[in-house]
C-alpha cells in the first residue's frame, strides 16, 4: 500500500475520531447533568433565602424570650419587695402592685409576639426540610448520571484509544511533510483533508462535480508519487 492510500485510511480514522469526540460530547447524561446542576442551584438559591427568614425570625425570636427572662427577673424582685421585705406602706404596696400587673401584661405581649414567630417560622422550617429533601433527591441523581457517564465515556475512550492506535500505523506510512500538509487542508476544509479521485470526480468537493476531460487526463497520467490538488476544493487527491 502507498503513502496515499494510508493517508486516504488516516481521513478515515480522522473522521472516526471526530464523530467518536462529538458522541462523547453530546452524551445525554452530560445534558442531563447540567439541568441537574443548575436544578440543584436553584434550591441552593430558595434555601439560602429561606435560612435568612429563618435566622432572622429566631433573631427576633430571641430578643424577645431574652426580654421576657428580664421580666421574669424584674417580677420576682417586686414580689420579693412586696412579699419579704415586710413592706407596712399600703401605698408603697398598691405602686407595687400595679408595677407587677404592669410587668405581667408587658410579658404576656412579648409572649404572644413569640407565638407570632413561631406560627411564622413554622411555614419556613416547612420550606426548608422539603428543599433539603429536593436537594439530597437531586444529588441522588447527579450521582447516577457521573456513575452512567463515567462508563459511557470509558467505552469511547476504549474505541478511540483502539482508532487511534490504527491510525497511528497508517500514519507512518505517509511522509511527514505531506502529513503536515494534510492536517493544515483538514483544518481548513471541515475536516477533510484528502479525498480519492475516480471516474473524473473528485469524491470530497461538497457537489462532486465533474472534473473536465482534460483535467481528468492530467491528474490521471500524474507521476505515482506527485502530491495531486483539486482544482475545486484544493484537497489532496488520491487516485482510485
Amino acid at each position: 500500500m502507498g503513502q496515499f492510500e494510508a493517508l486516504l485510511i488516516v481521513q478515515e480514522q480522522d473522521t472516526t475520531l471526530d464523530q467518536l469526540d462529538h458522541r462523547k460530547a453530546g452524551l445525554p447524561e452530560r445534558a442531563a447533568l447540567a439541568e441537574a446542576q443548575r436544578r440543584l442551584d436553584a434550591i441552593a438559591r430558595r434555601s439560602a433565602d429561606a435560612q435568612v427568614t429563618r435566622d432572622d425570625l429566631g433573631r427576633q425570636s430571641k430578643r424577645i424570650e431574652d426580654e421576657v427572662a428580664l421580666l421574669d427577673e424584674k417580677i420576682a424582685q417586686e414580689e420579693d419587695k412586696l412579699y419579704k421585705s415586710g413592706m407596712t406602706s399600703a401605698k408603697d404596696a398598691q405602686m407595687l402592685q400595679d408595677e407587677i400587673a404592669s410587668l405581667r401584661r408587658h410579658k404576656v405581649d412579648l409572649e404572644d409576639q413569640i407565638i407570632e414567630l413561631m406560627e411564622q417560622t413554622e411555614p419556613v422550617d416547612g420550606e426548608l426540610a422539603s428543599l433539603n429533601t429536593d436537594r439530597e433527591s437531586v444529588e441522588r441523581e447527579m450521582a447516577e448520571l457521573r456513575t452512567a457517564l463515567e462508563a459511557d465515556e470509558s467505552e469511547i475512550d476504549g474505541e478511540i484509544d483502539e482508532v487511534s492506535g490504527r491510525r497511528a500505523e497508517e500514519a507512518a506510512q505517509v511522509d511527514a511533510a505531506l502529513l503536515d500538509e494534510y492536517a493544515t487542508l483538514r483544518s481548513q476544509m471541515d475536516g477533510v483533508g484528502v479525498a480519492s479521485f475516480s471516474g473524473g470526480r473528485c469524491h470530497g468537493c461538497p457537489l462532486n462535480l465533474l472534473h473536465p476531460a482534460v483535467e481528468t487526463d492530467r491528474i490521471n497520467h500524474e507521476p505515482a508519487d506527485a502530491v495531486i490538488h483539486c482544482d475545486e476544493c484544493s484537497r489532496i487527491l488520491v487516485r482510485v
